[in-house]
């Protein structure tokens, strides 16, 4: 799960890279694609609890 404040600042930079601003839905939303995304690369298992265990 991702902070108000780490939503925030996606909402931010999203706003700042492609001048559209998100609603926090979305840009909770799009953070979190964004995160899995990021650990499928990594070769993190994608629906690993925060402490890294697979659920």
């Amino acid at each position: 799960m991702l902070t108000q404040k780490a939503i925030e600042e996606f909402q931010e930079i999203y706003l700042q890279t492609y001048g559209k601003e998100l609603s926090f839905a979305e840009a909770a939303e799009q953070a979190l694609r964004l995160l899995r995304f990021c650990k499928f690369a990594l070769g993190y298992p994608i629906h690993a609890n925060e402490d890294g265990k697979d659920e």
